[in-house]
């Protein structure tokens, strides 16, 4: 279909209108959060009952229950880090693996993106691991952090494996993506 220029000129002005009343965001979405394999809810350690979503735009709150079946000592971890192009793990690449040498007192330390589970776990979970129940109520996150990080359209997946004494504890796992929203502007008086 090929326009004449009065309706090239009217799709102009109409894109022109729609880009004036609406405004592109930005936002990271959770995908998934919980254990690696569902065959891992008998591990040492593992998540119940997790749910999640957008308190607004930039806040996503969690809510779960991390189990742990048994006292432990030192969990060690190796976080890796995977940039997808689909929901596939095997169309992920690994973009960073970080070593993790005292899993439990890392998860203590304040002011760090992850400390948000800690601080919402009540009662609150000790170091050393306690066996125990500690659920996480009402965890928040500032997703403009995660996702002045992340591209868009692109899948980012975290898989926390733990490590007690060379026996494996379990294994955490968060996917997210980052996606572009309209919403329509203000009016400005």
């Amino acid at each position: 279909m090929e326009l004449n220029g009065g309706q090239l000129l009217q799709l102009i002005v109409i894109f022109t209108i729609y880009c004036q009343l609406t405004t592109a965001k930005h936002i990271a979405v959770w995908q998934f959060f919980g254990n690696c394999k569902e065959s891992e809810s008998n591990s040492l350690f593992h998540f119940e009952n997790s749910h999640w979503g957008m308190v607004t735009p930039e806040i996503s709150e969690l809510n779960t229950t991390f189990v742990l079946m048994q006292d432990m000592d030192i969990v060690t971890s190796k976080v890796s880090a995977y940039k997808c192009k689909s929901d596939k793990e095997s169309d992920c690449e690994i973009m960073m693996t970080v070593p993790v040498n005292d899993v439990c007192s890392r998860l203590r330390e304040k002011n760090q993106l992850y400390s948000i589970f800690t601080e919402a776990m009540h009662p609150p979970m000790p170091c050393p691991f306690k066996k125990g129940s500690y659920p996480v109520v009402r965890a928040r996150i500032n997703l403009n952090v995660v996702q002045s990080l992340m591209e868009e359209n692109t899948i980012y997946l975290l898989k926390f494996p733990g490590d007690y004494h060379g026996k494996s504890t379990g294994c955490m796992m968060v996917k997210a993506k980052k996606i572009s929203v309209k919403t329509k502007r203000k009016n400005r008086k």
